[in-house]
């Protein structure tokens, strides 16, 4: 029989298996403890005996290409509660559809998340704030997250000083508008400082998987 890829040590975390590996051999990725993450690139046509036996801290799997036939004991030793992703528009590897359980693990679309504009408000004299306006779209159900920072320096020393956050409700297939406004923001523009960062996340309902944080700049003309 194979044997595992990974140190028994526990000390791999998250593992990505490139596109270019379809076939996995027998207790590939057993054996590793602290094992959390794993990820297929692309479409393995089946995970063999024992694949993640023993992996006992495994929690998500994610499935790119299609979702590979599995042996009665592939995920030996995985917990019940790891979770399934799978990329929207895919299949099994035998043309089924994805069942809401994979091995007994409940299945998900694998969340995309993406913005497709920042703006900010302008500023006068007269204004008191500063306003920013993400566009964000989503395939699932879930809740997206915004929060805009500035790096700001002070007695010699750069450090990050949120401005506002703010989040909607998403539901899949649909975009949103988000908002969010800062009075620091309009007092460090009226100072000269015309860059601010906006940080965007999207947690899936169900699941509570989040996505990649998502860093948009801004820049803000001084009004005079």
């Amino acid at each position: 029989a194979d044997k595992s890829c990974l140190s028994p040590s526990g000390a791999t975390k998250e593992i990505v298996v490139p596109a270019s590996i379809t076939t996995v051999g027998e207790q590939a990725f057993a054996y590793n403890a602290g094992l959390q993450r794993i990820t297929f690139q692309g479409d393995p046509v089946t995970l063999p005996s024992k694949a993640f036996y023993g992996d006992t801290a495994l929690s998500t799997i994610v499935f790119r290409g299609g979702g590979p036939a599995y042996a009665s004991d592939t995920f030996s030793g995985v917990p019940n509660t790891a979770q399934v992703f799978y990329q929207k528009g895919t299949t099994l590897h035998s043309g089924a559809a994805w069942p809401a359980t994979y091995d007994g693990r409940s299945t998900y679309v694998l969340p995309e998340f993406g913005v497709a504009g920042l703006r900010a408000g302008q500023v006068s004299r007269k204004s008191k704030r500063v306003y920013f306006f993400p566009t964000v779209g989503t395939n699932a159900n879930g809740t997206a997250y915004l929060m805009v920072y500035a790096k700001v320096k002070q007695s010699g020393r750069t450090y990050t000083k949120l401005m506002c956050s703010g989040m909607v409700a998403m539901t899949a297939d649909s975009a949103a508008n988000m908002q969010c406004s800062s009075a620091a923001a309009r007092t460090l523009v009226r100072k000269g400082k015309t860059k601010f960062y906006a940080r965007l996340t999207f947690v899936q309902s169900g699941s509570g998987f989040t996505t990649a944080p998502i860093t948009k700049t801004v820049t803000i003309k001084r009004k005079r």
